[in-house]
């Protein structure tokens, strides 16, 4: 209903259009106006370039704002963040609208208009919706609600089982919480059990003896 409702006419109108939807489904709120779920918000494209704005309930003392520049193949998505009159750049991300669109149905029926939407979704959320929440919420002193922060130890240290060494250390970078539950010694000790299939082992320093093999 949104995209027939937009007069689309075009791919790069066709993916903006669905980011929208994606801000939405993460609980944004767009900004300056009422709207129904089968509108898009208004002066939502000028001239060929597209800006949206919006609040979310987590942070509601924040607006971030969505610019879509399209460059050559690409939609370049830059989101800003405004908090108490002070505007920073938090997250870009490039997109194509090749991969999400069939460029040869583009005003016909959506459903046949659309492709590879859920590979979008991850693409998006994961590396700008999500990080500019975090990112309004860290901004504002309000403690974090999602990530692996805030999940019991256990569970970091049943997640941290499945991953390998490297990714392990990459994750122990983003806190001092996160550091400190993947440097648990029984994690370790499952690590090397796990990668080395020694199972003679023995060690007060799993982790040391994991670097040593």
């Amino acid at each position: 209903m949104l995209y027939h409702s937009t007069e689309c006419t075009g791919p790069k109108d066709a993916l903006t259009i669905v980011l929208h939807l994606l801000m939405l489904e993460a609980g944004y709120i767009p900004q300056g106006t009422r709207l129904k779920s089968s509108q898009m918000p208004a002066k939502w494209k000028n001239e060929g370039l597209y800006r949206l704005q919006y609040s979310h309930f987590l942070c509601e003392d924040g607006a971030a704002t969505l610019s879509c520049i399209p460059m050559g193949n690409l939609v370049v998505v830059n989101a800003t963040l405004k908090i108490n009159e002070n505007v920073r750049s938090v997250k870009k991300v490039q997109l194509s609208p090749a991969s999400y669109v069939c460029l040869d149905r583009v005003g016909g029926n959506a459903a046949n208009v659309y492709k590879g939407l859920q590979n979008l979704s991850c693409i998006f959320k994961d590396q700008l919706v999500y990080p500019l929440l975090a990112n309004a919420r860290q901004a504002l002193n309000l403690p974090d609600v999602f990530g692996p922060v805030v999940l019991p130890l256990e569970l970091q240290l049943r997640i941290s089982r499945l991953l390998d060494v490297f990714s392990i250390l990459s994750l122990s970078a983003v806190c001092w919480d996160v550091c400190t539950a993947t440097n648990d010694q029984l994690l370790w000790r499952f690590l090397y059990l796990r990668d080395f299939r020694d199972l003679r082992a023995s060690s007060l320093d799993w982790k040391k003896l994991y670097k040593e093999k």
